[in-house]
């Protein structure tokens, strides 16, 4: 909603940008019409003469929305009707230039189009609809591509234009891993893959703990290939994919009377979206993920996310403050090192090795740096910064709360159990606060701190 405040010739301005369509997208969608493989020349001039035949009373509810919108369209929308023979790529490029206005007079709500006019261009919008999504999906594929090891899975475009829980697909359990939005489904092959994988697991375990019973004595035979050689290193398994889909894309409402509806019925987190302007519709996210590599996938995007929502101060001062617990710990350790060493070599500390006392000095450390911490609560922006990392790393596995209007979350046992599996971080590494203003875990010991 804009703010009641704002000037009606501000909120004019503000709408029309809003659902502006980009030279680059419109660009775009006239390639996209003007393909071998897509509807075909007659169809499309077809249904471009029909919208010239409505021009206009397609201006008309244009000057209703606005006279810049009103001057816009009439510009877009040809005045002369196409011969039957016009070449297919001059009739694309003039359905491009006509959806860049129509759209915008379509998502205005003060339109006021006839239900004759709508009528009739019901064909050409579900065209353009479709072209539309198309391009938007392109764009955010090619957004993702240089992404080095967090890029959006290739699949077929039949995979790709598969509709949520069509096809084979299931309903996945977890949010997309780039979006995070609860709308993503399995491929159909997901679930024989993943057994298989369990099968693979099992067997690679079953043979690493046979070698490693082998090399410490516990048993005489060693692992064996199948040419009888004894194996003495197993590589890690091969796991076959197990690709999940976001389908933000394809889900939206139409601006076709009685086309697709969204979804959620535009009613997302409890609140009830007007139709098309949920988070949901809104998205153009098709981010495809292996779900092998999903943890790590997800825990980049937040991260990129929380460097898009806090401020270089917050950022500056939680690394100054992690950089002062940091030194705080490593001296703790380098001084009871030391004292302990001394110790040892006067004949002290008789019976305990020297990795023994540097164990024991380490622990310190971190004793050490969590009392500095508890005693010495960070400032309010580096709190501010830290609680949102904190957040984000107690739920990388995804949010350990149900969410009543989607029906396919986890119920409230499930969370429970999800929250149990989130908080077995693997140490200060687990937390993940490298990449985001220099906030990084530079010690390979585990003390948090920033160069």
């Amino acid at each position: 909603m804009l703010p009641p405040q704002l000037p009606q010739a501000s909120i004019v301005l503000l709408l029309s940008l809003r659902f502006h369509l980009p030279r680059p997208v419109q660009s775009a969608i006239e390639s996209k019409l003007g393909r071998k493989d897509g509807d075909g020349r007659d169809k499309l001039l077809l249904n471009m003469n029909i919208l010239i035949g409505n021009k206009t009373a397609i201006v008309e509810a244009a000057a209703k929305c606005s006279a810049s919108l009103r001057k816009r369209t009439f510009e877009a929308i040809p005045t002369k009707k196409f011969a039957l023979r016009t070449n297919k790529s001059l009739v694309a490029a003039a359905m491009s230039k006509a959806w860049s206005a129509l759209y915008e007079v379509l998502r205005n709500k003060n339109h006021g189009l006839t239900t004759r006019v709508l009528r009739d261009s019901t064909v050409f919008i579900e065209i353009l609809e479709r072209a539309h999504k198309y391009c938007l999906g392109e764009s955010e594929r090619a957004k993702v591509s240089s992404n080095k090891g967090v890029k959006t899975v290739k699949l077929t475009k039949a995979a790709l234009d598969r509709e949520y829980g069509k096809g084979g697909g299931k309903p996945y359990d977890q949010p997309c891993a780039r979006c995070n939005h609860a709308f993503t489904d399995k491929e159909p092959d997901f679930d024989e893959n993943r057994k298989e994988n369990n099968k693979i697991t099992k067997k690679f375990i079953e043979n690493k703990t046979h070698l490693e019973e082998y090399e410490n004595g516990d048993r005489d035979d060693p692992p064996l290939d199948e040419a009888g050689k004894t194996i003495t290193k197993f590589a890690n398994p091969k796991l076959l994919p197990t690709h999940v889909q976001c389908q933000c894309l394809k889900n939206y409402n139409s601006l076709v009377r009685g086309g697709k509806k969204c979804f959620f019925g535009c009613k997302y987190d409890g609140v009830q979206f007007p139709l098309g302007e949920c988070p949901i519709c809104q998205c153009d996210c098709n981010f495809v993920c292996d779900t092998n590599k999903y943890v790590d996938t997800k825990r980049h995007y937040e991260m990129e996310r929380l460097k898009n929502e806090t401020t270089a101060d917050e950022r500056a001062q939680a690394n100054e403050y992690l950089d002062r617990a940091g030194r705080f710990g490593r001296e703790m350790e380098s001084d009871v090192a030391d004292h302990l060493h001394s110790l040892r070599e006067d004949g002290g500390l008789e019976g305990y090795s020297a990795s023994e006392i540097d164990h024991v000095a380490r622990e310190a450390g971190y004793d050490g740096q969590a009392k500095m911490m508890v005693h010495n609560p960070p400032g309010g922006q580096a709190q501010t910064f830290l609680e949102k990392v904190m957040t984000q790393a107690d739920h990388q596995k995804g949010a350990s709360f149900s969410i009543p209007h989607n029906t396919h979350m986890r119920v409230q046992n499930q969370a429970a159990k999800q929250r149990a599996n989130n908080t077995r971080l693997d140490g200060a590494a687990g937390l993940h606060m490298g990449g985001i203003g220099g906030v990084q875990d530079h010690s390979s010991d585990g003390f948090s701190s920033a160069q």
